[in-house]
């Protein structure tokens, strides 16, 4: 028997009901996925319980320099040095921002059988794919790599403390996607709403990151 090798790549493009490239702009997007340690330099100040006019120059006078090793969440790198931001695939920001939409905007009516789009949950699920998993977003953060943002985070717990929490960060980044619909039963309408809605949701870390569409395309 002769082997006939067989590409699937047809097939996958035959599953595809329709297809959109969307183009933007991701802005304030702080690193995750990676860790790096850096040496942060901090000013403290002599403590007094209470500030008189005539002190606030020797509360000046009084500051020191302390120099602290803290770990840094930042983006990770491809093989050529460029920084990653996972915004496509099953686990990545615009996938997880569309579930939010959904929520935000037909919870009430996701169990409504005579809504035409009943089964909703169910069908993005297994139905939306978002290509590439991760974008590049070149070979430099926008913080100096000596001020990375800082954040004041309460820890859980019973003996809860606040701790600072640093970052790096991408000030802007364009990028470009494409979305596969394989699932005929998720209305066009009520996925370009809730692709609409994403530019409302904050997304990434601590949610301080926003996505702003300029341009969208359906191809097929």
């Amino acid at each position: 028997m002769t082997e006939k090798q067989i590409c699937l790549d047809e097939y996958l493009e035959k599953s595809i009901v329709r297809r959109y490239r969307v183009q933007g702009i991701l802005e304030n997007i702080l690193g995750e996925h990676d860790v790096r340690v850096q040496k942060i330099s901090t000013v403290v100040y002599a403590q007094m319980d209470r500030i008189e006019d005539e002190d606030l120059e020797k509360l000046k006078k009084s500051k020191t320099v302390r120099e602290t090793i803290e770990e840094v969440h930042t983006f990770p790198r491809d093989e050529e040095g460029n920084l990653l931001i996972p915004l496509g695939g099953k686990h990545g920001y615009l996938y997880g921002a569309l579930r939010v939409a959904m929520n935000d905007l037909f919870k009430d009516k996701l169990n409504d059988r005579k809504w035409k789009g009943y089964g909703l949950k169910t069908n993005i699920e297994h139905g939306i794919f978002i290509t590439p998993d991760w974008i590049k977003a070149g070979k430099n953060f926008s913080n100096p790599k000596s001020k990375p943002k800082k954040f004041l985070v309460k820890t859980a717990g019973i003996s809860q403390s606040i701790v600072n929490v640093y970052y790096d960060y991408i000030e802007k980044v364009p990028f470009e996607l494409t979305i596969d619909i394989t699932n005929e039963k998720i209305p066009e309408d009520i996925f370009l709403m809730m692709l609409a809605h994403v530019q409302r949701l904050g997304i990434g870390p601590k949610g301080r990151g926003r996505i702003r569409f300029t341009k969208v395309v359906k191809i097929k």
